[in-house]
């Protein structure tokens, strides 16, 4: 229970963003302390924000101070790495600080360059659409200047958007730089079993919900596995579909005329077509919550924040 709490934990900080917010009254009891702390101490999240937890467990079962010191400490050494501040700068994020004061300067310094390669991105972005925009501008100019123009670009062997193009070369020079500088890509393996975890529990729920597979394609096994269950279901109401409607044989119909409106068969396979689907269901689920955590994705960063990529 309390690692599904956790879980779920974790699934409500990949839908918002990892906001800072307290833990919900209702996972009080259930709650595995240590892995909140950690949880909050990878955020960046200081110390003192157990006073969040104690303030929203008011009333409950209180905190356990010594478990989540335990889990902030091992988050704040993941936090407080060279290849993390870069990665907060990348993500746009302010670098906080509950490092030890030491290290402050070289973890800034780190999420300076992140930051200063976001910047660079997002000028190269812009760039790019600049330039786009002004070709599509020119494509749609009849004006007798731009065909003298474009005329002259022709025989010169340039572009109208020869300058703009220089400039976005340069940027890209200045990126590669950045990225070159950049150090190795964070890998904490604990922080993303618990994102694997999380993924596989809210796949699951999604699962059991709306079944065709969609829970196996949130796990990352819908190549593999989850084709299964959507062709599986589909034809199972296909076949619920095909027998509710179906017509009574002609020795049925009403008084033997057989022009007369068919009836309905009073059969038992429409109940027997969706007993079978009920099962197809509650073996899918059960294949679903019952999933070792081998999911076919990878959990990583990118400048948007926290991504999971898929191997379909």
């Amino acid at each position: 229970m309390k690692t599904l709490n956790v879980c779920l934990l974790l699934s409500a900080a990949l839908l918002t963003g990892c906001a800072t917010t307290a833990i919900d009254p209702q996972l009080c009891g259930a709650a595995d302390w240590e892995k909140v702390g950690w949880v909050d101490g990878r955020e960046g999240r200081p110390l003192s924000y157990k006073q969040e937890h104690t303030r929203s467990c008011k009333g409950r079962e209180p905190l356990d101070p010594i478990g989540y010191d335990r889990g902030w400490e091992k988050g704040q050494l993941e936090y407080c790495t060279v290849a993390n501040a870069h990665e907060v700068g990348l993500w746009g994020r302010p670098f906080n600080s509950i490092c030890p004061k030491e290290r402050e300067k070289e973890l800034l310094e780190a999420h300076s360059q992140g930051a200063a390669l976001l910047r660079k991105r997002s000028e190269l972005q812009e760039m790019e659409k600049k330039i786009a925009e002004e070709k599509e501008r020119r494509d749609k100019d009849e004006s007798v200047v731009n065909h003298i123009s474009q005329a002259y670009h022709l025989l010169a062997g340039t572009s109208p958007t020869q300058g703009m193009e220089n400039q976005a070369a340069q940027m890209r020079e200045d990126m590669n730089r950045l990225e070159a500088g950049a150090p190795p890509r964070i890998s904490t393996p604990a922080f993303e079993q618990g994102m694997r975890q999380a993924y596989d529990t809210f796949g699951a729920v999604v699962g059991l919900v709306a079944g065709f597979g969609s829970g196996h394609a949130i796990q990352g096994r819908y190549k593999t596995d989850g084709w299964k269950w959507t062709v599986g279901e589909a034809a199972m109401i296909g076949s619920m579909i095909v027998v509710s409607r179906s017509e009574c044989p002609v020795n049925e119909r009403p008084s033997g005329d057989i022009n007369a409106e068919p009836a309905r068969c009073a059969s038992s396979w429409p109940m027997v077509t969706m007993l079978a689907w009920l099962g197809f269901r509650v073996w899918q689920t059960v294949d679903l919550f019952g999933h070792d955590g081998s999911s076919r994705y990878a959990v990583g960063v990118s400048p948007q924040g926290l991504q999971v990529v898929y191997n379909f």
